[in-house]
């Protein structure tokens, strides 16, 4: 039971443990540094959306926006050169 309510933690350190037996490079700090900095664009989405779900909003575009807007910058940066 105990197993099953904290499935999240133990998986996660799992991969973790795993990825750094693999790799002798896993836990260099500036990896560490480099997976905190991509996964924290996700979470702060994430926070939002909590609070959006909490509210009883349904909201779930935001994901899709969040990959889409970037891309259509980096389109027209390369086709019409508008720079940054």
């Amino acid at each position: 039971m105990v197993l099953l309510q904290n499935t999240t933690p133990i998986l996660f350190i799992t991969i973790f443990l795993f990825f750094g037996m693999v790799s002798a490079d896993f836990w260099a700090g500036q990896n560490i540094q480099n997976i905190i900095k991509q996964a924290s664009f996700i979470g702060m989405v994430a926070v939002g959306m909590t609070f959006v779900l909490l509210t009883a909003g349904i909201d779930l575009s935001v994901g899709s926006i969040m990959y889409l807007a970037p891309l259509i910058a980096g389109q027209a940066i390369r086709e019409h050169g508008i720079g940054v």
